[in-house]
Parts: C-alpha cells; sequence; structure tokens
C-alpha cells in the first residue's frame, strides 16, 4: 500500500463517524499525522501509527 498526504486509510473517523481516517503532513514541522477527512468540523487527530510512519518515511527518503 503507498502511503502519503492525502492517502484514505479506510477506516471511519472514531469522533465523528462520518468522515475518513486520511494520512496528513504538518505544514511547519513536516511530520505526518492522522486526521479526519471532516476537518474543519471534526477536529480529530492522531500520531501516525509507528508502522505506518516508516512506510512514509522509507518513500520520502531519496533512493540510488
Amino acid at each position: 500500500m503507498k502511503l502519503f498526504s492525502g492517502k484514505r486509510l479506510g477506516i471511519h473517523c472514531p469522533y465523528c463517524r462520518d468522515g475518513e481516517k486520511v494520512i496528513r503532513q504538518n505544514r511547519t514541522s513536516g511530520e505526518f499525522f492522522v486526521s479526519c477527512t471532516g476537518w474543519p468540523d471534526c477536529n480529530f487527530s492522531e500520531n501516525l501509527p509507528e508502522d505506518l510512519r516508516l512506510r512514509v518515511l522509507d518513500q520520502t527518503t531519496d533512493r540510488p
């Protein structure tokens, strides 16, 4: 599974139950996190789970 900012995870938001969890990237720090597609109406967010974080980081590193 390719992971990148904007990738929907196919999991309903635990707060609003209408939105879906999506990977986003902090514009300031560059860190990845998970939030709801219903933002700004829903303010759910959480740290990106370690296994997904490693996949995202692996994709953002330059490989020869």
